[in-house]
C-alpha cells in the first residue's frame, strides 16, 4: 500500500467481547493506571500517534526512534525498548512487539546506471500493516510494505522482506514459514469465531 492510503487504514480489531476480557485480565491498580495514562499521554505528544487504542503499554519510549505521525496502534498493544519505526505502520489490536525491533525502510534505489546509491532518489514509502494478535521476537527487521496477518509469530531476529499469511510461524533470514500456529483447521477456524465474529 501507498503512502496515500495511510490516512484511511484502521488498526485490525478483535471484538469487544476480547477487548472487555482484556480489561479484566490487563486491569492494574489506580496508581498504575494513572501513571500509564501520563506515560501513554507524553508517548502520544512526543511521537504524534495517528491513532493510540486504549490499554496501550509501551516501555515510555525508552530507545524509541518513531517518526512522527507514522504510526497508528490499535489495542491492548504492547511495545518494549528499542522500537524503531521510519516508515508508516499500522498495528492492530493485541499485538506484542519485543524490544530491538525495528521497521525500516527499503528507500535507497540501487538500479539506476551511472548514479551512486548514495545520491539517488528514494523510493515512496510503502505503509507496513501488522493485523491483531500478533507476536514479534526479539531483534526482528520488518522492511517496509510488509503485511503481517492475525495471530502470526515472527521468531527472534528475524527478517521479514515478503508478506506473512495468518495464524503462521515465521523466522529466519529471510523470513520463511515454519508451521502453522494450530495444529489443525478447525483449531484455527474456531479461534477466529471466538476472536473476530
Amino acid at each position: 500500500m501507498k503512502y496515500t492510503d495511510f490516512i484511511k487504514i484502521i488498526p485490525d480489531r478483535v471484538n469487544n467481547d476480547v477487548l472487555n476480557l482484556c480489561k479484566q485480565q490487563l486491569s492494574e491498580r489506580s496508581f498504575k493506571n494513572i501513571l500509564r495514562l501520563i506515560i501513554n499521554t507524553y508517548l502520544q505528544l512526543r511521537f504524534k500517534f495517528l491513532y493510540l487504542g486504549e490499554g496501550f503499554r509501551g516501555s515510555i519510549g525508552k530507545g524509541w526512534f518513531v517518526k512522527r505521525r507514522s504510526l497508528k496502534i490499535g489495542n491492548f498493544v504492547s511495545i518494549a525498548n528499542n522500537f524503531y519505526v521510519v516508515h508508516p505502520l499500522v498495528i492492530g489490536d493485541l499485538t506484542m512487539i519485543a524490544r530491538n525491533v525495528s521497521f525500516v525502510g527499503n528507500d535507497h534505489s540501487y538500479d539506476h546506471v551511472g548514479l551512486p546509491m548514495r545520491i539517488s532518489q528514494p523510493k515512496e514509502k510503502e505503509i507496513s500493516v501488522i493485523d491483531s494478535e500478533v507476536w514479534i521476537g526479539q531483534n526482528s527487521i520488518i522492511f517496509d510494505g510488509v503485511h503481517i496477518g492475525r495471530g502470526s509469530i515472527i521468531a527472534a531476529g528475524s527478517v521479514v522482506l515478503d508478506n506473512i499469511p495468518p495464524y503462521v510461524i515465521a523466522g529466519g533470514v529471510p523470513a520463511k514459514i515454519i508451521k502453522r500456529r494450530f495444529s489443525n483447521i478447525n483449531d484455527e477456524k474456531e479461534h477466529i469465531k471466538n476472536l473476530y465474529s
